[in-house]
């Protein structure tokens, strides 16, 4: 994947979780994937439970997935990758 197709995806992806999640699961989401908190460190921050982010993370991912900007790159000819991939 070319340096223009990483870019095109971030978009894709950034797009997808401002406009698919909900505030809760932004916040989850960033903090355990792009920032790497630790689950039990962000669990105490939030007043929560490791499960009940683990369970926050799983639904916020499942609705990226069903996500129609996603799935437009997606389901785009090429899947989003040249031929040469």
């Amino acid at each position: 994947m070319g340096v223009a197709e990483r870019s095109r995806l971030a978009r894709v992806l950034e797009h997808s979780i401002v406009t698919s999640l909900s505030p809760h699961q932004r916040r989850v989401v960033l903090a355990l994937l792009a920032d790497e908190v630790p689950a039990g460190v962000l669990a105490e921050r939030l007043g929560s439970t490791r499960a009940a982010l683990y369970k926050t993370l799983h639904e916020a991912l499942a609705r990226l997935r069903r996500s129609r900007v996603t799935q437009r790159h997606l389901d785009a000819p090429d899947g989003g990758r040249s031929k040469s991939s």
